[in-house]
Parts: C-alpha cells; structure tokens; sequence
C-alpha cells in the first residue's frame, strides 16, 4: 500500500519561500561569486574558481533536496 505525505499550507508556504530566496538572491550570489572567481585570473590554477564551483553545486543539491522533499519524483 503506498502512502502519502501531507504538507501543512504553512509548510508549502516555506518551501515555496526558501525555493524563491534560492533562485533570486542566492543565485545571484553564486553567480557573482563564480564571475569573480573567474576573473581573478587563470581559471586552471584559481583556488577561488575551485571554490565557487562547490559552491555552485553545494547550492544546486540544497535547491533540489527542498524540492524534492516537499515534490518526490512519482514512478
């Protein structure tokens, strides 16, 4: 038997909050932060383009788990 989670409208209304913060001010730091990185100088030897990098991805995997916790994949 398969079972099914219920969100609260508070809930829903969190989640949606935190996704708008993600794609709106958080991206536009990640982006800005990449940019820098990059422009500081050669992107092979560049500790701090490494850095922005994981910090794209670190925000990429936050910005799917939310999703995913409150929309699961359906099979």
């Amino acid at each position: 038997m398969e079972t099914q989670e219920v969100i609260t409208s508070d809930g829903l209304q969190h989640a949606q909050s935190q996704l708008e913060y993600l794609y709106t001010v958080g991206r536009a730091k990640v982006a800005q932060y990449l940019y820098d990185a990059k422009e500081s100088g050669d992107v092979i030897d560049n500790a701090a383009y490494e850095d922005a990098k994981k910090t794209n991805r670190r925000f990429l995997k936050e910005r799917f788990s939310i999703w995913n916790s409150y929309w699961p994949r359906q099979n």
